[in-house]
């Protein structure tokens, strides 16, 4: 089964219950990630992806808890283990549950009832709020843009500087931004020709610059906060730039160019 088709049916099999429950949902992390560099013809990204992140809009965890009983009633849903709130399987396929909204505290959610599993969703309403309806086979799911993607992808790899699969999906974003959006040239000799003069006309770093302006204009203050504390933190900043690197043995060229694109991204969020 290919990937999409895999896609196409997790989807079909999850969006009933999301429906009956009133849960308005979105795909982020990497499988999003395969979704866009699909739509702009892209060559997939060498880290490959099984698991489907869902992002879900919930009001209450008495509402996850209906959901979770609901599943439980489909043998082709199954729960990781009790330990584990995120992951689930259909019918073998891995995926993950990220819950926000009203059960969030400070941009936080943890799990009931000993409120151990801790997770960062700041930035995910927003997100929501710009996701893109992308049609998968038979069915169109809302999936998050790429410069929401890679400011939440920021969030997380600060979270964890260990996954630096983060790291990668923001550096593979940001190097295929032109590819992504070709029309972001035009738009920033049209709008923001400052940009271009900063960077010397530079099309590949002023790109870069565009997805840090278009996720300052689209996220919240508190999102926008964590991503500058980031960049602005040299040493934050370098480690990122080390992790954005897929292959070892690789030269001090690629680091400049990492620590580059990262100044880029920090300017247009500073625009």
């Amino acid at each position: 089964m290919n990937t999409d088709s895999e896609l196409e049916e997790i989807i079909k099999g999850l969006d009933p219950y999301f429906k009956a429950l009133g849960i308005d949902f979105f795909i982020v992390g990497a499988r999003a990630r395969d979704i866009i560099s699909r739509e702009a013809g892209l060559k997939l990204s060498l880290r490959k992806t099984l698991d489907v992140d869902f992002g879900l809009l919930v009001e209450s965890w008495e509402t996850l808890e209906s959901m979770r009983d609901k599943f439980q009633s489909n043998p082709d849903i199954k729960l990781n283990n009790e330990a584990n709130k995120v992951r689930y399987y259909y019918k073998g396929m891995p995926f993950d549950l990220v819950p926000f909204g009203g059960i969030e505290k400070k941009g936080e959610v943890s799990w009931p009832p000993f409120y151990d599993v801790i997770m960062t969703v700041v930035g995910y309403k927003e997100a929501l709020a710009s996701a893109k309806e992308i049609k998968i086979g038979s069915t169109s799911v809302k999936v998050v843009i790429p410069e929401m993607l890679v400011g939440l992808k920021l969030v997380s790899w600060g979270e964890n500087p260990s996954r630096q699969r983060d790291a990668q999906d923001i550096n593979y974003i940001m190097s295929n931004y032109e590819s992504i959006d070709p029309d972001a040239y035009e738009y920033i000799l049209e709008n923001y020709d400052n940009i271009l003069e900063n960077f010397d006309h530079d099309t590949v770093l002023s790109s870069i610059a565009l997805i840090g302006l278009r996720i300052k204009k689209t996220t919240s203050d508190a999102h926008l906060e964590i991503a500058l504390n980031l960049l602005n933190d040299q040493q934050r900043k370098e480690k990122l730039a080390r992790n954005m690197i897929s292959r070892t043995g690789h030269d001090d060229g690629e680091e400049e160019a990492s620590r580059l694109k990262l100044d880029a991204l920090l300017y247009g969020l500073l625009m």
